[in-house]
Parts: C-alpha cells; structure tokens; sequence
C-alpha cells in the first residue's frame, strides 16, 4: 500500500469543496452552511477529506468514529454528558463511535477528517 496524502489542508482549494448545503437539523435561527472535498476511500471502511461550516447550532450528525485535525475558525462541541471543549485551528479531536453533542460554530471552521467504519447517510462534519 502507498501513502494517501492531502496537500496543504489550510489552503485547499475551494474550487475543489462541494457547494455549500445547510446542515439538516438546525439549532436557533442562524443555519449552518457545509461543504466538503469529496471523501477519498482509503480501503477498510475508512474515508479523508475536508470539511468546512459557518456558523451555527446543531446536533452532531456523525455516528462513526472520527478523528479531525481543525485548520481554521472556532467552535465548540457541549457532549451528552455536559463536557464542553473548544477547537480552533491547531486542534485535534477524535469522537469515538456513536459520540453525541451540539456543535456551535462561531467562526468558519476548516477541518481534515478521517472516519471509520461502513459508510452512513450523512456527510462529515
């Protein structure tokens, strides 16, 4: 097998993320916007790319396990259980299968992703 590489994650082209889509459940007034690089499979159900949101509320969409390295904004993710952590770019996270949470976006984040397990219905985030 050969390295998957992704060039320059904080200056990734915006030409090459899809158009921006609200997030499907919302929290408040203000919608979140997504967009993404298509995922690249990496074999082993595990798939990379890079996401990007405005901000906003909403309940976290992912139930696969995640890691994420965020390259730009700020934000929070309030756990089930109360725990409250806040990321901006330089931060690295990973979500356990089945995490549950708020996310609230107060700048455009950027983030590198990679997700295990089978493939689900929603996008990363």
């Amino acid at each position: 097998m050969r390295p998957i590489f992704i060039k320059n994650i904080s200056d990734f082209p915006t030409g090459r993320l899809s158009p921006f889509r609200a997030v499907p459940v919302h929290l408040g007034a203000v919608v979140a916007q997504t967009r993404r690089s298509e995922p690249i499979e990496c074999g082993n159900n595990v798939q990379i790319g890079i996401w990007e949101c405005t901000p906003g509320r909403w309940p976290r969409q992912v139930t696969r396990a995640e890691f994420s390295v965020f390259t730009a904004g700020r934000c929070t993710f309030e756990a089930t259980d109360g725990t409250v952590v806040e990321f901006s770019g330089g931060d690295a996270v990973f979500f356990p299968e089945n995490t549950e949470g708020i996310w609230d976006v107060t700048e455009t984040i950027r983030k590198a992703f990679v997700i295990f397990g089978p493939d689900e219905k929603h996008s990363a985030e």
